[in-house]
């Protein structure tokens, strides 16, 4: 009894984050860096979702859209940053993932009783929709999103 009170009653920082057209809802310990876009390494014959690979840290990252990956279309602006994500399948050698992101994330603390499942639309890269306070956002289906960067091979 304690230990579930204790649990339901701990904060968790979720970071939310804009994009063109939906919020996506993160745990905030996922994100290691926001930085202002820079211009990635094109590489030709990939899915427009793909914006090429990120100089970032010594380390050569795949940079996309998560928009794009869910057929809806992005933008690059002056508002535009890049989130840098951690990766979470174990066997990938690349342990980050640059998206394309409009402003900078938002940190919420939440407790399990502040999330409210929201009904709505998803892409097959999306989990759920909920709403944190005011704001609606979707829970990404980041393994998904791994699964498909090494079917297109710019992640290993």
């Amino acid at each position: 009894m304690i230990e579930q009170n204790f649990i339901q009653k701990t904060a968790l920082d979720v970071s939310l984050i804009t994009l063109v057209d939906r919020t996506l809802a993160l745990p905030s310990s996922a994100i290691v860096e926001v930085i202002h876009v820079i211009v990635p390494q094109v590489v030709g014959k990939m899915p427009r979702w793909f914006l090429g690979f990120l100089p970032w840290q010594g380390l050569r990252i795949p940079f996309v859209s998560f928009e794009g990956i869910c057929g809806a279309g992005f933008k690059i602006n002056n508002t535009s940053n890049i989130l840098i994500l951690k990766t979470i399948t174990p066997t990938l050698q690349c342990k980050f993932i640059a998206l394309l992101i409009q402003d900078v994330p938002m940190v919420c603390p939440i407790t399990e009783d502040m999330v409210i499942d929201v009904v709505g639309d998803l892409s097959k890269y999306e989990l759920e929709n909920i709403k944190i306070n005011e704001f609606v956002a979707k829970i990404p289906d980041i393994p998904s999103v791994e699964k498909l960067l090494v079917q297109t091979g710019v992640l290993v």
